[in-house]
């Protein structure tokens, strides 16, 4: 998917995209577990028994400009980064609904409870540097760090480079092809306002991402270098069932952001499990195992943005 579409005002700017969204329907009464008789079911069978109430459906999704009516739902998101954070949320989504030509939300084509389903944007750190939700957003990221030297550059790079705060966040079980379009959108917005205002350009984008690692891996220390962590876990793998799978592995929540992450000029992990509880992950490849749940920081030169693109679209 190369396009997207959005909406303003209710006209079409762009093309159309469907894609395929999990539902789960009623069970039918023929199907039902009789409780007497399945309490001892294996967690799996469970499962299997839940998936048969699952179907797909078509639906559509569009890219709309924030507005007023998406508060509530952008909080909502701007929740998952920031746990563990102290960043005024409320401040932060009116940030993002007064930038009128910047960002967009992914919502359902004709959903009458017009719910947020995901926001890609981008906040001018410099340039709203007065707003508290930058403040905050700054001070709590520096102390979350507990490697002096990434401290110090990172410091650095906030009081005397231009950043943007790149927000990237939507529903989990969101398809992936939407990725795409939206930072590519992204992309277009942003030259589109340097063009109006060269004061609007960055040095370096900012990400607060949503990351997992087995919790057989060796703990990633509070606030250190993740490039240090990753290449350590890389001379080291799991003897048992996940042999396959490197022990300290890092999985991203949103796939794009690896990429993004190997761009990084530095970067940093903390550990927010006690925070969120255990994240599973499984699939063809590997067993489904419980994760411990992290927000890796890194900052990215904003002038290795068009490649980057580049490889999240192929």
């Amino acid at each position: 998917m190369s396009e997207l579409t959005k909406r303003t005002n209710g006209k079409k700017r762009a093309a159309k995209r469907k894609e395929e969204k999990m539902v789960e329907s009623p069970p039918s009464s023929e199907n039902e577990m009789s409780v007497s008789e399945n309490e001892s079911e294996s967690e799996r069978d469970q499962q299997m028994e839940a998936d048969d109430h699952t179907q797909n459906i078509d639906v559509e999704f569009e890219a709309f400009p924030p507005e007023e009516n998406d508060f509530h739902g952008l909080k909502q998101l701007l929740l998952r980064p920031f746990v563990t954070l102290h960043v005024d949320v409320s401040d932060m989504s009116d940030l993002i609904i007064s930038q009128k030509d910047m960002g967009s939300t992914i919502k359902i084509v004709d959903d009458e409870e017009d719910n947020v389903y995901g926001i890609v944007t981008i906040l001018h750190m410099d340039r709203y540097k007065e707003r508290p939700c930058i403040k905050e957003l700054n001070k709590e990221l520096l102390g979350k760090c507990k490697c002096k030297e990434t401290t110090s550059k990172m410091e650095l790079i906030f009081n005397n480079k231009r950043v943007g705060y790149f927000i990237n966040e939507r529903f989990i079980n969101l398809p992936d092809q939407l990725a795409p379009p939206f930072h590519n959108s992204i992309k277009s917005e942003f030259d589109q306002a340097i063009k109006q205002d060269k004061t609007n350009d960055i040095d370096y984008l900012l990400f607060v991402s949503k990351t997992m690692r087995p919790t057989k891996a060796v703990p990633m220390k509070e606030g250190t270098s993740t490039q240090q962590e990753t290449e350590k876990g890389k001379k080291k793998k799991t003897k048992h069932v996940n042999e396959m799978r490197e022990e300290n592995e890092v999985d991203y929540t949103n796939f794009e952001e690896e990429i993004y992450f190997k761009a990084s000029e530095l970067s940093f992990s903390y550990c927010v499990t006690q925070a969120t509880g255990f994240a599973h992950a499984g699939g063809w490849d590997f067993v489904d195992q419980p994760m411990n749940t992290y927000r890796t920081v890194f900052l990215v030169p904003k002038h290795k943005w068009k490649d980057i693109l580049k490889e999240i679209s192929g």
